[in-house]
């Protein structure tokens, strides 16, 4: 108990309860013997039939494994102790506080444990108990190992238990809970790290979240989305501005003020550029006045125009119990968290159950299909969206007006917010949505019956938004200095984690140094992932964004725990040095932010946000060499103006603009800035080397990483070619192109290896091709002509290999066209090797072209007359046909 009580302390209180409610009587199992095993009863409601325990986890290798029903003491203890060393957590599923209590009065069940494996107890679907076992647990080693756990099950106890199934599927829908709440990637996270840092003026100065409550609390709330059944009600709303708080998901707000509803608050969440641009900038250019009277609802990590931009009061916050949040915009900043789930419009509930609305109301939260297949509001969502939610797999689900409806796994996920939001609160929520999937927890009736039970018979007071936009900057100036002060100090922990990396490379080159004894490689493996667990604990961004690694540390230190043999020890070091590798990123990334925020913490964001203001900057920027507050204040004007959309800029502005956020690292941007630049100058003249050096430096933008941004090598590639045909002789560009095709190889190698694993043989062919190409392309350029046509035959062949195509004559005629029109034209080449090359390649064609099928190629007259040399019989149709063949 007192080793238990070390992680779930509140399960043993539960337990210690039930030992002082038993008194002197503890339930004692009573034990019925048979040929094939025996029966147990008198500590469980029913009794239930244990067999003799013959584990085998030789072919398991798991790091968590599930085990389902305790059973009697010596089975709990043989089942631990058959579990192989690869093992790190087990989570024992077990009702039944008596068997739990029984099993650890007889038996040592810790001392069974492979070595560092963590042994919890689930007892029960309370929530602070799932939170207490998934904080020792799963979250040291991260939530992605239970995605792939291995479950045991006591046979006996699963037919009398059926608390068991359920408290199994509970656990289950926890874990793809938590894999859903962590983002899609470190990258992401990242991207949501330098996005709050860049709304720093407006998490500082924008209105708090009191100030909202103060302003709209007590009123009746309706959240509004943007689900297809919002067609029928939505209408019903108008002219109730002063009777009720309307709060608009984002993506809704266009369709809302294109009926001539204008909502108080519209909450926003999401990072990409894509959704600033999808609902923000459309609304921003339809309806700029109606903006003004519209309060913004932003976390920090959206997109920075979307909160710079608005005309309106500004609420920017951080997620509630999200660890970048907490430590940024919580711990280093001291401003307001809410608790936002996944989307906006959990945003918007917790938004009225935070300000004590008098009554909730959800409406267009269908989170489900219509049954004429749409998945959003007209007008809400582009096309292309609309199409990629209909191809997702579909789930059928209750709906909330009987029968079932269609949706997926991530609606599904959802709505299972939801109904956590709705069970930690008191308020009763209706939903008025008639429509889409039942959300438990909510009273479903119509939004009519709605308004006339809350709303219709209210009346309040216009809100004064002038008032919400006064801000008070009594003691600014010491809220300042400690803003500053802990800032400082968050840089000093990352330091202190660069240490600690540093001796991780040492105690990894130390245990991967030769003639060491696996004992000592062993002992300084466990220090390296002791010195892991001290940086996650001293800095919980890298904790969260590491999840990932700790898993490889967790599943590399398990299948290589031994280290005693070359392959384990390859493999440990391999995974540890990527580990370190990709920490020392991460660090200097949140460093290089902080220094960020520093700077913008007291800076002034009262300029005016103008084309002048910015190339002013510019030239100031580069006519020093201190420039980092100029390159602040640039960085803070651009989250305050778009100068694609708005602003008398110019292409050479734009690219100015490009190459200082290309500087920064936020190369996606910078091609945004490039590909407008590049439209202003379409049906114009440009000096030829203006518009060589243009498009050579936007391929290198494209080419660069940004985060969640994958390098388009293939738009860089094309970019640096065009480039070339203005700039022949610059010696930069030819590196550069260099460069981009090798990457582009690798890149699509990979792609072609991946999507060959995953079985989908067109998509491999397509990167396949493409690679093909590319190498053939970086031979002509090395001057190995030769090389570069036995790549394009090598590639004609695997698409005549191939079947997946629909058409294989137009796949490969290029290839094929290519190939015998150059090697004809080089048959009187000075290269002897180049002459013998082509013989090759025409003799080769003019033996597979007759085998192949292929009828229509269109070849010059010189290519036509050399295949018909090395003996390939050729015809022309009559004029009328107007084909060569």
């Amino acid at each position: 108990m007192e080793k238990l009580e070390g992680h779930q302390p509140l399960l043993v209180k539960r337990l210690r309860a039930r030992l002082e409610e038993l008194g002197d009587s503890p339930m004692k199992p009573i034990f019925r013997e048979t040929p094939n095993g025996k029966w147990v009863s008198g500590i469980t409601e029913s009794p239930f039939f244990e067999k003799e325990p013959a584990f085998n986890f030789k072919h398991v290798k798991v790091p968590v494994y599930a085990l389902f029903g305790i059973g009697t003491p010596p089975y709990l203890f043989k089942m631990l102790k058959a579990l192989p060393q690869e093992a790190l957590a087990v989570i024992v599923v077990e009702p039944s506080l008596d068997l739990i209590l029984h099993t650890l009065s007889l038996t040592s069940a810790f001392m069974a444990l492979p070595r560092g494996c963590r042994l919890c107890f689930l007892v029960s679907d309370d929530r602070p108990l799932m939170d207490e076992l998934m904080d020792w647990t799963l979250v040291p080693m991260g939530i992605f190992p239970a995605a792939n756990m291995h479950s045991e099950y006591h046979g006996g106890e699963v037919e009398t238990v059926p608390e068991l199934k359920n408290l199994g599927e509970f656990f289950r829908t926890e874990v793809v809970y938590r894999l859903t709440l962590l983002g899609n990637s470190p990258e992401d996270t990242l991207l949501g790290f330098r996005h709050a840092v860049l709304n720093t003026p407006r998490i500082l100065k924008g209105i708090s979240m009191k100030s909202l409550k103060d302003a709209f609390g007590g009123r009746p709330f309706i959240c509004v989305a943007a689900g297809p059944s919002l067609e029928k009600n939505v209408d019903l709303i108008k002219g109730m501005e002063n009777k009720c708080v309307i709060v608009a998901c984002d993506t809704v707000l266009l369709p809302l003020l294109r009926r001539g509803i204008v909502p108080h608050v519209v909450t926003t969440i999401e990072r990409p550029y894509l959704s600033y641009k999808i609902w923000c900038q459309r609304v921003l250019d339809e309806y700029p006045d109606e903006c003004h009277n519209i309060v913004l609802l932003s976390q920090s990590v959206s997109y920075p125009m979307t909160a710079g931009r608005w005309p309106g009061p500004v609420v920017v916050i951080g997620k509630k119990g999200v660890p970048v949040d907490e430590w940024y915009v919580g711990a280093l900043l001291h401003r307001d968290r809410l608790y936002s789930g996944l989307s906006v419009a959990h945003m918007a509930l917790t938004l009225a159950i935070y300000s004590e609305a008098s009554s909730v109301a959800l409406i267009g939260q269908d989170l489900a299909y219509a049954p004429s297949g749409e998945t959003h509001v007209g007008g809400a969502v582009g096309q292309a969206i609309e199409s990629i939610e209909k191809s997702k797999a579909r789930l059928t689900v209750p709906a909330s007006m009987g029968g079932t409806v269609e949706t997926h796994d991530l609606w599904l996920t959802f709505i299972q917010i939801f109904e956590r939001i709705i069970a930690a609160t008191q308020k009763k929520v209706y939903d008025c949505t008639e429509g889409g999937a039942l959300i438990k927890g909510t009273e479903v009736i119509s939004l009519v019956e709605y308004l006339e039970e809350h709303v219709s018979s209210k009346s309040f007071e216009p809100v004064d938004l002038s008032y919400l936009l006064k801000t008070d900057r009594r003691g600014w100036s010491e809220e300042r200095e400690s803003i500053l002060a802990r800032i400082d100090s968050a840089r000093g922990d990352l330091e202190w984690c660069v240490r600690m990396l540093d001796e991780m490379d040492d105690l990894i080159e130390g245990a991967t140094a030769p003639a060491l004894p696996p004992s000592r490689r062993r002992d300084k493996g466990f220090k390296v992932a002791e010195l892991l667990d001290k940086i996650h604990a001293a800095n919980p961004v890298l904790s969260f964004i590491g999840q990932s690694y700790t898993y490889l540390a967790g599943t590399a230190m398990a299948e290589t725990r031994m280290m005693d043999n070359v392959e384990s020890v390859s493999r440990w070091e391999r995974v540890h040095r990527e580990i370190v590798r990709s920490h020392r990123a991460n660090v200097a990334f949140l460093d290089q932010w902080l220094n960020y925020a520093r700077s913008v913490v007291p800076f002034d964001t009262d300029t005016t946000a103008d084309r002048d203001s910015a190339m002013d900057l510019l030239e100031k920027i580069d006519g020093t060499t201190d420039k980092s507050d100029l390159m602040v204040a640039l960085s803070e004007l651009l989250c305050r103006m778009d100068p694609v959309v708005e602003g008398d800029f110019g292409p050479e502005d734009l690219w100015s603009l490009a190459r200082f956020l290309s500087s920064r690292g936020r190369s996606e941007e910078a091609c945004l800035f490039m590909a407008k630049g590049a439209s202003l100058m379409e049906d114009t003249s440009v000096p030829v080397d203006f518009a060589g050096r243009f498009l050579r430096d936007w391929a290198v933008m494209s080419a660069s990483h940004d985060l969640c941004r994958v390098p388009n090598l293939e738009e860089a590639m094309e970019l640096a070619s065009n480039a070339m045909r203005y700039l022949p002789d610059d010696e930069d560009l030819k590196a550069i192109m260099e460069e981009i095709s090798s990457r582009n190889v690798d890149q699509l190698r990979e792609l072609s290896r991946f999507f060959s694993d995953m079985g989908e043989t067109v998509r491999s062919l397509k990167f396949s091709v493409a690679r093909g190409r590319n190498k053939a392309e970086l031979a002509i350029r090395h001057d190995d002509l030769v090389g570069a046509m036995d790549v394009v035959r090598d590639m004609i062949l695997d698409l005549q290999a191939d079947e997946s195509h629909e058409n294989f004559v137009v796949a490969v005629s290029p290839f094929v066209e290519w190939l015998a029109t150059t090697s004809a034209r080089c048959l009187e080449a000075s290269d002897g090797l180049i002459v013998e090359g082509s013989k090759k390649h025409l003799d080769w064609l003019a033996h597979w072209i007759p085998t192949a099928g292929l009828e229509g190629l269109i070849f010059p007259t010189v290519t036509v007359q050399a295949l018909e040399k090395f003996g390939l019989k050729v015809w022309i149709d009559t004029a009328e046909t107007e084909t060569s063949q």
